[in-house]
């Protein structure tokens, strides 16, 4: 709804099914347009148009009309944004190959981490975890550039991550440079992991008959330092 006061012709009026509005047969005098907020939009930037009204939050004030005038008031427009989505999944990478196939185990509890900066300049900070299907998401969120980072899972090894729909860049344990339109619903920034199966193990003994079987007899030599050394899957 949009309305004018001061005069007794008609105030307030419905924008049509394209969003305009229209206010005729308005005397000569000073006026003040306002929008009153539309459910289920973020507020975007106002215009004056050829008014020479005064722009503020859903208002456009002293709109001056002079008698006679010929030339009509355009351009007096609210713009609006709908609230943007991301979401993704925390997942047992059994193919280990970054894409989150069909029967891969979801990994819930897991905590992740929304950072960035909306198109305001404002900073926006939000956590979340991971349900029983390993699924989370941020909603409500003005257009803007995004950071999602995970905490790692102490039961799993890093696996593959993987930017979604909309984009961005894939590093350890987060995606950044996500970009987010008005109404854009980035899916499927998923984080990836390894289960901490793999393990090597041996003893460190004294081996008297010096077959390299520890046999009976030949006692295990204890605060020996043992030190892995290697790469894995992911090029680690």
């Amino acid at each position: 709804d949009l309305h004018v006061t001061e005069h007794s012709f008609p105030t307030r009026r419905s924008s049509d099914l394209d969003g305009s509005y229209v206010f005729t047969g308005v005397p000569a005098g000073n006026y003040t347009v306002t929008e009153t907020q539309p459910n289920g939009f973020l507020d975007g930037k106002d215009s004056g148009g050829n008014s020479g009204g005064t722009v503020t939050n859903d208002r456009v004030a002293n709109i001056s009309l002079p008698a006679g005038e010929s030339t009509p008031v355009t351009g007096v427009n609210f713009g609006e944004q709908l609230p943007a989505k991301l979401s993704g999944f925390v997942y047992v990478d059994a193919g280990d190959d970054g894409v989150r196939g069909a029967g891969e185990t979801p990994i819930a509890g897991v905590t992740v981490t929304l950072s960035g900066t909306d198109n305001l300049g404002a900073p926006v900070t939000a956590t979340t975890t991971t349900n029983a299907q390993g699924f989370y998401e941020f909603v409500g969120l003005r257009p803007g550039t995004y950071t999602v980072t995970e905490t790692q899972p102490g039961a799993f090894n890093d696996g593959k991550d993987t930017a979604g729909t909309t984009g961005g860049n894939a590093g350890n344990d987060v995606i950044s440079s996500i970009t987010l339109g008005s109404g854009e619903n980035s899916q499927n920034n998923n984080f990836g992991e390894r289960p901490k199966t793999n393990t090597i193990a041996g003893v460190v003994f004294e081996d008297k008959d010096n077959d390299g079987v520890q046999g009976a007899g030949e006692p295990g030599i204890p605060g020996a330092t043992v030190t892995l050394q290697g790469t894995d899957t992911n090029g680690n």
